[in-house]
Formats: structure tokens, sequence, C-alpha cells
């Protein structure tokens, strides 16, 4: 009888495929998970994205943008603007300070000419060209703006944007009650016909003299304000430049070619992870002769340009059947691609690491056919 011979390497080769196998498990489930992490983050991203575009876009747009409205009316507001300056309080819209002295003024280069003038703005005399005997002195005081937070023009509420911008504003003439509340710290002015002034009123103004006058815009006068209607109440219209434009239209585009990148991430992980079920499940098996990337970049294409053209659609519905006609174009171009058929062993070799010389093993071979 006929000594049965057992070769010492079954008991390796059987050890070895086990391992083998659950290590292909393994990765073949960390493969699924992270690929359906990435595609389904993709999808989110282009979605957000195309909404987040679309919606600046309809701001930028002067087409889409919301039309400005008009209105006309009475000035209405509780509200009591304070200088604290010179302790004057009025129940106002708007109240202007306006500071002017008394200077020179520089004319010419070559042969400058000097003149004397009054003016808000400081006149910096040490930049003359013959500053000597045309010396202005500091300027205490500056013209400053004072807004009301809360106003209403019938019956629609005011931004305090749209307050800021408010014209019409009158002279407030200063009188002997406001002098009396004037700041004790403010010595040397005097009221002069409606105004503070420092210096001597009487005589002709000299060189450094100080004259302070108010403006104000007061509950009932008139305004004409435009602006974007948005729940009652009237906003500053956004800004429509061409810049704006373009750094949306760039942001857009680098999240659309991550949104795509993840994606097609995702679909190659998903279906590395599935090759091994080719022999078992036809439809995975004809994928993976046709070319997983292939498939996967088509697909990614494909689904980026439909939610594009989706999300679109409202916006302009010409660009989005283009879109649309360039998805198909894609599959139909996909179609008439003969990509390189991969043997089955070296698929094994490449995405499940086994050991070359585990080839001949009855097991791998039969799962890889």
């Amino acid at each position: 009888m006929a000594e049965e011979i057992q070769s010492p390497d079954n008991g390796v080769n059987a050890d070895s495929h086990a391992r083998t196998g659950f290590g292909r498990i393994g990765r073949n489930a960390v493969g699924l998970l992270l690929g359906t992490i990435f595609f389904i983050g993709s999808l989110l991203v282009l979605i957000w994205n195309e909404g987040c575009s679309l919606e600046a876009m309809r701001h930028l747009n002067p087409v889409l943008a919301p039309k400005p409205v008009e209105i006309s009316g009475s000035i209405s507001t509780d509200e009591v603007l304070s200088d604290e300056v010179f302790y004057l309080s009025v129940n106002a819209a708007k109240l202007i300070r306006v500071v002017e002295m008394y200077q020179w003024q520089e004319n010419g280069d070559k042969e400058p000419s000097y003149h004397k003038l009054w003016s808000e703005v400081p006149i910096d005399s040490a930049a003359f060209i013959t500053p000597q005997d045309h010396i202005n002195p500091p300027m205490p005081y500056r013209s400053t703006e004072y807004s009301a937070s809360v106003a209403q023009v019938g019956g629609v509420t005011l931004a305090p944007q749209i307050i800021e911008q408010l014209g019409g504003a009158e002279d407030y003439p200063l009188t002997r009650d406001s002098f009396a509340k004037i700041n004790p710290a403010l010595a040397g002015f005097k009221l002069n016909e409606g105004e503070y002034y420092r210096g001597n009123p009487a005589r002709r103004p000299e060189i450094g003299d100080v004259r302070v006058h108010f403006k104000a815009l007061l509950p009932g006068d008139h305004v004409d304000v435009s602006g974007q209607l948005k729940d009652g109440r009237l906003e500053v219209m956004k800004d429509a430049g061409h810049k704006a434009m373009s750094h949306n239209s760039a942001m857009t585009w680098g999240f659309r070619f991550g949104g795509w990148l993840a994606m097609f991430t995702g679909l190659m992980l998903v279906f590395v992870s599935l090759q091994i079920y080719g022999s078992k499940v036809p439809v995975l098996g004809n994928m993976a002769a046709f070319g997983i990337k292939l498939i996967a970049m088509v697909m990614a294409t494909v689904l980026t340009l439909i939610i594009i053209a989706m999300i679109w659609f409202s916006y302009s519905p010409a660009t989005s059947m283009v879109l649309l006609m360039v998805a198909s174009g894609v599959i139909i171009m996909s179609t008439f691609v003969k990509p390189k058929r991969e043997a089955p062993i070296p698929v094994a070799v490449k995405y499940f690491k086994v050991p070359r010389q585990n080839l001949a093993s009855p097991h791998i071979l039969a799962e890889t056919r």
C-alpha cells in the first residue's frame, strides 16, 4: 500500500491564504468607507458651492439684482443727537458741526501769492515756499457729523447707512439758551449771528479766528432717499462691481474642481474595493474590464455637470441645457474608448498584495478567475 505523501507547504499555504483573505476584506471595508465619505462630501460641496455662487451672482448682476426703491416724504425720529464738545443736543436725524478757521493760503509755485480765507480744512503753512509772515496756527476743532440710528420716511425704516448719506440738512441757528449751556472749557467763544465765534467779530477777521455753526435735519423735513427695500427696511444697494464678480467666479471654479476631484477619488476607492467581487457580480466584472479610472472619471464629470445644470436652471436655462448636452456627449464619447483589459492575476497582485508565489494556489486562481 502506497504511503500518502503530504507536502510540507500545504499548511503554510492555507494559513497564508487565510491571512491574505482577511487582510483583503479589511482593505475593502476601509476603501468602501473612505470612498463613500469622499463621494457624499463631494456632492455636498458642489451643491453648496453652486448655491452660494448663484446667490452672489443674483446680487452682483445688475439685471437680477433687486431694483432700487425711491421714497420721498417727511423724515421722523425720536433720537436726540448731542455734540459732546459744544454741549448742544437736538432731536434730529442728522446734526452737523461746521468748524472754520481763518487761514493763509498759498497760490502759485515759483512766485507764490498769499491770501486769507475761511476753511474747514487745516492748511499746513510749513509747506509754503515762503512761510515767513504766513503762519497758520493749529486748528483747535474739526467739523463732524452725527446721525440717528433709527429714522423713518413714509413708514419705511431707514438703515443707519442710508441715514448717514442723507442730505438736506439746513442751518440750525444757535440761541442764547444754547450758548448758556456751552462747555465752560471753551473759553473765548462768543455768540454772533447764530454761530459761535472765537476772536473779535466786531472787527475784520484775523488769522486764527474760529467760527462754528451747526446744521440739522429735523423731524418733518422733506427728504428723497433710494436704496434696496428688504423686510420693510431701506438698505444701501449692494455693489455690483466687476472686481467682485471676478472674485466670485474664481472661488466658484476652485470649489468645482475640488468637488470633482473628491468625487473622482471616492469613486476610484469604491470601485477598486469592489473589484474582487467581479467574478461573482457580472456588472462589476464588466466594469473592471472596461477600466476603473475611465468609469470614475466619466461618472464624476457627468454628475458634476448635472449638479451645476440643475442649480443654475432658474438663472440661465440655456446654459443648463448646454451643460446637460455636454454631459451626454461625455457619456457617448466614453463608449468609443477601448481601454486595455487587465489580466485577473496582476489585479490581485496590484490591489490585494497577493505574493506572486501564492498565485499557483488553486484557491487564489479560483477567486481571480
